[in-house]
């Protein structure tokens, strides 16, 4: 990092309350994406979480996680997308819409979930229960924004036009993260981060799917098929591309954070107050907020997308760090010579 992003990022660190780290650290994260792995590893890697996978916490001996198999199937759904798209474009067949759709939907999202989910150190959480987080916690979290929406009219906040889902969609996502995982043992902070971005990720990928098709279908009702297809692709590439800078990782960091002041005790009221919680949060509410307003709009192409990323990944990165001293300090405290 240079200087200047260093001063950034450690003021993010301060804000949020999160555990300050290099870009030595970072890329140590990422050593196992470039190594070939076979069938047998991704099994270990995906068979965690039950019962009889989920290992004492004291057995815990790794300093950080190394994820790996979100790059394999980002790189499997980008091609599908690719494969897709131009078969579209060159048939025209409407039979590959919803194929398209689904694959610009959801790779993205599927991707971060997954890195979320091989970040997560005590293993402690498994696939199903990811999958079923992805479903009915993207679910959730659209039905509880579109109840919160109905308090627009009454608030008066209709005047700040799109940003004002920054308002409703967090605290909707934060909370069917909770409902759904209230009767889980997963106190960590990383498991926040693991649930919430799986939360996120279906409600990333359910309303990216929405507005294709919604788009593509008030085209076509008003124009030509060939104008309906455009709209269709232009909304499909520009979501895809700019999925794993939004709604995943703004739920990731707001359940990480609560995660980690909530830790194994019953949910308080005292820990909405908490300000390890209530910074993150307002720095997602805040990062959702810009993404939908016209601020930045000044900024070249894809700059703002990436900008703001930069800064929700960078909080992310705080809160797993955080997530993995604390697991390695108990499991330290969980080992007979701790």
């Amino acid at each position: 990092m240079t200087k200047p992003q260093r001063s950034v990022a450690s003021t993010l660190n301060t804000f949020t309350h999160t555990d300050r780290f290099q870009l030595a650290d970072v890329l140590q994260i990422f050593q196992r994406v470039f190594i070939r792995h076979d069938v047998d590893e991704v099994e270990a890697q995906f068979g965690v979480g039950l019962p009889s996978t989920t290992p004492p916490i004291a057995a815990v001996e790794d300093r950080v996680a190394r994820p790996w198999f979100f790059s394999r199937a980002l790189l499997f759904f980008g091609l599908g997308f690719i494969a897709v798209l131009g078969t579209y474009r060159a048939t025209g067949n409407p039979n590959l819409i919803p194929a398209l759709v689904f694959m610009g939907s959801f790779a993205g999202p599927i991707a971060v979930a997954i890195f979320f989910f091989e970040c997560n150190l005590p293993a402690n959480i498994s696939l199903y229960a990811v999958f079923r987080m992805f479903i009915w916690g993207g679910i959730l979290g659209i039905v509880l924004t579109l109840a919160l929406s109905t308090l627009e009219g009454i608030l008066a906040t209709r005047w700040l036009g799109a940003s004002v889902a920054a308002l409703t969609e967090e605290p909707a996502k934060l909370a069917a993260v909770v409902l759904l995982a209230s009767r889980r043992k997963c106190p960590w902070t990383l498991n926040g981060l693991c649930l919430g971005a799986a939360v996120g990720a279906g409600f990333a990928a359910f309303e990216s799917a929405g507005y294709a098709l919604r788009g593509f279908l008030e085209v076509l009702m008003e124009s030509n098929v060939s104008e309906a297809n455009t709209a269709l692709i232009d909304v499909m590439t520009t979501r895809g591309f700019q999925s794993p800078f939004t709604h995943v990782v703004w739920t990731a960091i707001t359940a990480g954070a609560l995660w980690r002041v909530v830790h194994d005790s019953p949910l308080r009221s005292s820990s909405l107050a908490d300000w390890r919680f209530v910074s993150p949060f307002i720095a997602s509410v805040l990062l959702h907020f810009t993404w939908n307003s016209p601020l930045l709009w000044s900024l070249p192409y894809a700059a703002k997308p990436i900008f703001l990323g930069a800064i929700s990944w960078t909080i992310a990165f705080g809160l797993l760090f955080t997530g993995f001293r604390e697991v390695r300090e108990a499991a330290a405290l969980a080992r007979p010579n701790g």
